[in-house]
């Protein structure tokens, strides 16, 4: 039964990301029963024996963090119907499900490593918090550029880390509707279009200083590509008390990409 219900999981997945519109749970319930022979009454999603209100709590998870619109270089995103058109990848990099962390960079960093410190920071001569070598008032980029942009450096062509002004859009409550969320035992925020239903899970993953992982499960740290001054750089930070946009540019914090394409899909 639970090998069948992988498979069929599976299956919806494939027809889930393959709708304009929004999944009900109650279609996918459907499909699962249909796949499996049964009804919507022999849905068993936990696989306790039982079809029952945690099943269709599950499925809903299910629809939330799987409806995929697209896929762009094998990482797949979601259309939230934003007006700037942007197209927000469903995991973090390093991650394989939407309720993973994945892995933690300093900004404008590539790789993710052991500790996060000035003293190791790429853009930092190491003798201060201050001493920024790339990023500064001299050279004038206040935006990574690509060789220094995660997303497009680890995830190819076609992905980069959300802007300021991205982040910004996405946090817009006229827009989308951030709802606090368990999925799969893990605290976050669901993230829903307003225009057309779909979602996307940021997890609560914390961030990292020196060697230490901090307001793990309590609040989601996100890195975007803005300069914020000298030292410091913008992020979404997400928790339920509300958002921070700034922070040291040493720290360890988590990438959530966008699909950049040069054109709004249809919706």
């Amino acid at each position: 039964m639970k090998s069948l219900l992988v498979i069929s999981l599976l299956a919806v997945s494939s027809y889930v990301g393959a709708q304009t519109d929004r999944v009900s749970v109650c279609d996918v319930a459907r499909a699962i029963g249909t796949l499996q022979g049964g009804s919507l009454a022999s849905v068993d999603v936990n696989a306790d024996g039982r079809s029952d209100v945690a099943d269709v709590r599950s499925l809903a998870d299910f629809v939330l963090s799987t409806a995929v619109t697209g896929r762009l270089a094998g990482h797949d995103y979601v259309d939230l119907g934003l007006p700037s058109g942007t197209l927000w990848a469903t995991v973090n990099i390093g991650a394989e499900s939407a309720e993973q962390y994945g892995s933690y960079f300093a900004w404008g960093e590539t790789s993710p490593k052991s500790t996060y410190d000035w003293t190791n920071y790429a853009f930092s001569d190491g003798s201060s918090s201050s001493a920024m070598t790339t990023y500064t008032a001299t050279d004038g980029l206040t935006q990574l550029q690509p060789q220094h942009d995660a997303a497009s450096q680890l995830w190819g062509a076609g992905w980069r880390m959300p802007t300021d002004a991205q982040a910004i859009e996405l946090r817009d409550e006229s827009l989308c509707t951030w709802t606090p969320h368990t999925l799969n035992g893990v605290d976050g925020y669901m993230v829903t279009s307003k225009s057309n239903g779909r979602s996307i899970f940021l997890p609560y993953s914390g961030y990292v200083k020196v060697d230490c992982l901090y307001l793990s499960g309590k609040a989601g740290h996100y890195w975007t590509s803005t300069l914020n001054n000298t030292t410091t750089a913008r992020s979404m930070v997400v928790h339920t008390s509300g958002f921070a946009m700034s922070n040291l540019r040493y720290h360890g914090r988590c990438i959530r990409p966008v699909a950049c394409f040069s054109f709004s899909l249809a919706r």
